[in-house]
């Protein structure tokens, strides 16, 4: 049995078939989910972010996110995301791909002087994550 996303939208699918034998007439299910990639990115999942940093420090890999689609699979196509410091002050040393899962990223930030407010942003989605300062 072969299944095929030929013409399926991109996002998940999952449901159920049942098998039997002839030679054991025995109904055995068995569960199935499979996923077809999308073009476009539909979310941002926070991997890890730094809980506190001490005030105008430097945070290596302070956030680490990952880029999905529709469908929760990590997005491999060529959207960049960008990050902003809205609260806290601080700065954005770098922004790069990290890991060996795709759509993965590190955010290293030089500390401002309170909570730090970072949003990330790819396409149409926002997700921002607070990062504690002491």
């Amino acid at each position: 049995m072969n299944l095929s996303a030929t013409g399926l939208a991109a996002g998940e699918y999952q449901g159920y078939v049942q098998v039997s034998g002839t030679a054991n007439p025995a109904v055995t299910t068995i569960p199935y989910w499979f996923a077809v990639p999308g073009p476009t990115p539909a979310g941002i999942s926070v991997v890890y972010s730094d809980l506190q940093d001490s005030a105008q420090s430097i945070a290596p890999e302070a956030v680490v996110f990952r880029i999905v689609d529709v469908a929760g699979l990590p997005f491999s196509g060529l959207a960049t995301p960008t990050v902003n410091i809205s609260a806290g002050g601080g700065a954005v040393r770098s922004l790069y791909r990290t890991g060996t899962v795709p759509g993965t990223y590190a955010i290293d930030l030089r500390t401002g002087t309170s909570t730090m407010e970072v949003d990330i942003s790819v396409g149409s989605i926002t997700q921002s994550v607070l990062i504690g300062i002491q």
